[in-house]
């Protein structure tokens, strides 16, 4: 029975291959913090050695978790998986844990999920603290340090006239260039040579660009990872354009960050999130894909592309009631 456990509890992605009396074992040095104070999470491992863990991809069952550190060892010939954690956000986390990308010696990527745990973080503060805190009305009350003093940087004057003068006249050029090309060349009687593509914007290009991917059985790894590089493209591209930020310019961490920012649907932020890191994988860790999983990720991009726009327009709809009654409402007290 302990056996039976072990199993469904350590592999809810993928099976590992190991023999019968394989065993994992799991501590942790605390399920109750206060705001920072560092967690580690101990899992252990029997007849599981040589294998390359992708830390840098690893997925968290709750967004507002940080990882500080994390390393791998043997020991008591015992693989140890040992992540150092913490959270800045109070609350109970029920059931965290961690999913950890493991690459075998055969390049098969396979998930170690550890043991779930229920986590409770404190405010620093006491009740007591906090409602002091409310209570203070007279600023003076407020210890402040006393501001550094400015350093002053002396500097000469000679020189800078002119190199101001010599920047003005080289974006004077500049725009003039522009204008003589852009405007009589590109552009000749109101019609541009922009391509089909460019003309479109937002939800039009996202289904313009996704249907000029197909994934053929033989491409080779670098088509293969181009075709991945355009498709995670496309929807950073639409999620760029409707959240008006620069999801293309960020990382995966960048985004997420990003979204959390904006209240985006934190199931929505999830499946982002897990999407990247295995599309990621592909490109960097190079594990084995097939075509079924292309299609996979094809699909998927196109339906998550699509629930982000139409949380968008939900969004922009509720905004823009917001904004009408709002107006109403001002022209009736104008009136009255």
């Amino acid at each position: 029975m302990k056996k039976l456990v072990v199993f469904f509890w350590i592999f809810p992605f993928f099976l590992f291959s190991q023999q019968n009396q394989d065993e994992i074992f799991s501590e942790i040095s605390a399920t109750q913090i206060k705001i920072g104070q560092k967690i580690r999470l101990l899992t252990s491992l029997s007849h599981f050695k040589e294998v390359e863990v992708l830390w840098e991809e690893i997925i968290l069952s709750h967004l507002d978790i940080e990882v500080l550190d994390y390393k791998v060892f043997n020991a008591n010939e015992l693989t140890n998986f040992e992540i150092i954690f913490t959270s800045f956000q109070p609350g109970t986390y029920d059931e965290f844990y961690f999913t950890v990308p493991i690459v075998n010696q055969q390049g098969k990527l396979l998930y170690l999920e550890t043991k779930k745990y229920s986590l409770m973080v404190e405010n620093p503060l006491t009740p007591e603290e906090i409602e002091v805190i409310k209570n203070i009305k007279d600023g003076n009350q407020i210890e402040l340090k006393a501001p550094k003093a400015q350093v002053s940087i002396p500097f000469q004057v000679s020189g800078i006239i002119l190199f101001v003068l010599f920047v003005t006249l080289f974006v004077f050029f500049g725009l003039l260039v522009y204008y003589f090309i852009y405007k009589k060349v590109v552009q000749q009687d109101g019609q541009s040579f922009l391509n089909e593509e460019d003309k479109l914007a937002g939800w039009e290009r996202f289904v313009y660009r996704l249907e000029k991917i197909t994934f053929l059985p033989e491409d080779n790894r670098v088509e293969t990872e181009i075709k991945l590089s355009l498709l995670s493209e496309i929807l950073k591209e639409l999620v760029n354009y409707d959240f008006e930020f620069n999801a293309s310019a960020e990382t995966t961490k960048e985004i997420i960050q990003s979204l959390k920012e904006l209240h985006i649907d934190n199931k929505l932020i999830m499946k982002i999130n897990h999407l990247f890191k295995e599309m990621d994988l592909i490109k960097f860790a190079k594990v084995e894909v097939n075509q079924q999983n292309l299609e996979y990720y094809y699909n998927y991009i196109k339906d998550l592309g699509y629930e982000f726009h139409q949380y968008y327009l939900a969004k922009k709809e509720q905004t823009d009631e917001f904004q009408s009654k709002k107006t109403d409402k001002n022209e009736s007290i104008s009136m009255s």
